[in-house]
C-alpha cells in the first residue's frame, strides 16, 4: 500500500449531544483523517478556481477506525471509512486549502493500522517567515516524541514502511 505522501488531516469544529433528551451541545474539535484520491479544480470562466480533493476518510468512531496506543500515538485504520461514496449523502470532498498533508506510516505489529505524522510541505519556505510559524504552530503534534517510536522499532534493522517502495532512489556521493 503507497500510501505515505497521499494523506490529508481536517480538523472540524462540531456540536455534539450526550443524549437524545440533552439540550445544551457541546463544541469541540474532530480531525479526520483521509487518503487523497483525486484533485479536482472548478473553474468558473476565469474569474475564479476551485480546488477540491476527493479523498476516502477514516471512521472516526473511536475503536473502528482511529485509535490510541499506549505511547499516545493515534493509529487509523483504512479498512474502515466513513462511507463508500456510493450515496449521495457522503461527502468524499475537502476544499484544498482546509486540508494539512500528512504521511501514514504503517505499524510495525498490526499492518492494518497506520500512524499519522503531519509534514511540512517541501514550498513552504517561500511563504516568508511569519506565515511559516503560523504553519509551524497549526500543525499537529502528538503527545509522544517520534525518537520513542524510532527507538522501540529498532529502525536500522528494518525500515518498517518508512521507505518509500516502487521508486528507484537515486545515490549523492559527496567528497
Amino acid at each position: 500500500m503507497q500510501t505515505q505522501n497521499s494523506g490529508v488531516l481536517v480538523v472540524s469544529m462540531t456540536e455534539s449531544y450526550a443524549s437524545t433528551s440533552d439540550s445544551a451541545p457541546k463544541s469541540g474539535n474532530i480531525t479526520y483523517y483521509g487518503r487523497l484520491n483525486d484533485i479536482v479544480e472548478l473553474n468558473y470562466y476565469e474569474k475564479f478556481k476551485v480546488v477540491l480533493f476527493k479523498c476516502d476518510w477514516v471512521d472516526v468512531t473511536q475503536g473502528r477506525g482511529v485509535m490510541k496506543d499506549d505511547l499516545g500515538f493515534t493509529l487509523v485504520n483504512f479498512s474502515h471509512l466513513i462511507h463508500s461514496g456510493d450515496r449521495i449523502s457522503d461527502e468524499p470532498f475537502v476544499f484544498a486549502g482546509q486540508a494539512q498533508q500528512v504521511i501514514f506510516v504503517q505499524d510495525p505489529e498490526d499492518h492494518e493500522w497506520f500512524v499519522p505524522r503531519s509534514i511540512k510541505p517541501r514550498d513552504i519556505f517561500d511563504m516568508g517567515e511569519e506565515n511559516s510559524k503560523k504553519f509551524d504552530s497549526s500543525m499537529q503534534c502528538d503527545t509522544t516524541d517520534l525518537t520513542i517510536l524510532e527507538n522501540i522499532c529498532d529502525l536500522e534493522d528494518d525500515n518498517n514502511g518508512w521507505v518509500r517502495g516502487g521508486v528507484d532512489g537515486i545515490e549523492i556521493v559527496t567528497d
